[in-house]
């Protein structure tokens, strides 16, 4: 059972950091110095990116025109777990990075992500059932350090290409300790009936799962 905040709730967007911020936040640069320390992206990785909201933004554009654009599946991949901050270091740390290992799995989840047009329970079913396939794949190919709360923040994004208004929430321990009252792990068991929580709480107060996501967010955190 979700247990949501007594609050305005605002069918408006926000960026996790002000316009005028000019460097990204601690843990997204840690993250970023983890990636060109081991060699994965170059120190000119990030370009003309230099805050969060350039980030987020960045990550949306390649998105919505992949693949036509070209862009490359690993990049977007690293763009998103530095925006998710060092916490998701596990993937990078607990053992030897190869792309050539995971890309086969993570282009399914882009398969699946990009597919849905529109959320009902058929599709949250459908969106929680592949989580947890890119989840199970993962550890089958050797790769630890990856829980539910780093696979929906990649989710989310993919979703953007088709559903920008209502992508699927990312579930992490923000969500799990303060929506689901679960503490401050979240686990792969309360993913669905977060996201079926997370839509019924959207209808109710008129608003986008974007929008809702990011506010409640800001509420917890800011």
């Amino acid at each position: 059972m979700c247990i949501f905040p007594e609050m305005r709730y605002e069918n408006r967007f926000a960026f996790l950091q002000p316009d005028v911020a000019n460097e990204l936040p601690p843990s997204p640069k840690s993250m970023f110095s983890i990636l060109t320390r081991k060699g994965i992206v170059g120190e000119d990785f990030l370009g003309g990116i230099h805050n969060m909201a350039e980030l987020e933004a960045s990550i949306f554009e390649l998105i919505d025109q992949y693949p036509e654009n070209g862009a490359s599946s690993e990049r977007i991949f690293h763009l998103i777990e530095i925006w998710g901050g060092r916490t998701g270091r596990g993937i990078y740390c607990y053992q030897p990075f190869v792309w050539a290992d995971i890309a086969p799995i993570y282009n399914g989840l882009i398969t699946d992500f990009c597919a849905i047009d529109h959320i009902d329970d058929r599709t949250l079913v459908y969106a929680a059932n592949s989580v947890n396939t890119f989840y199970q794949a993962l550890h089958e190919v050797g790769y630890r350090g990856m829980g539910v709360a780093f696979i929906t923040k990649h989710s989310r994004f993919w979703m953007h290409q088709k559903q920008p208004d209502n992508m699927l929430p990312i579930y992490d321990g923000t969500f799990s300790n303060n929506i689901m009252q679960q503490g401050s792990s979240a686990k792969m068991v309360h993913l669905l009936p977060f996201w079926r929580g997370m839509v019924e709480k959207a209808k109710l107060e008129h608003v986008s799962l974007t929008a809702l996501e990011r506010q409640l967010f800001r509420y917890f955190n800011d």
